[in-house]
């Protein structure tokens, strides 16, 4: 997926969504709406409205500084993955 904003948005919202998600690197684990705005070309209101609800199903989590980060069942996503990898 190439991210950043070079590239038409997605349509659809799962592409909108995943688009948002792939924002979040080892080297930027924490990120502000108005980054994620900007990286993503989407419409504040759209990327807002995403972010709220991956942080109500626990994809992300939204800190006292005001910058979401991968949330609790992302995390437990991962490590079954890592889990899964490791015993194959």
């Amino acid at each position: 997926m190439t991210t950043g904003s070079d590239r038409t948005p997605p349509i659809s919202a799962a592409g909108r969504i995943a688009w948002i998600l792939d924002q979040f690197t080892q080297g930027e684990p924490a990120r502000r709406l108005t980054d994620l705005r900007r990286e993503t070309a989407l419409p504040l209101s759209t990327v807002h409205r995403h972010l709220t609800g991956l942080v109500d199903h626990e994809l992300l989590e939204l800190d006292e500084d005001g910058r979401y980060r991968v949330g609790p069942l992302l995390r437990r996503i991962a490590r079954q993955l890592d889990t899964a990898d490791a015993a194959s």
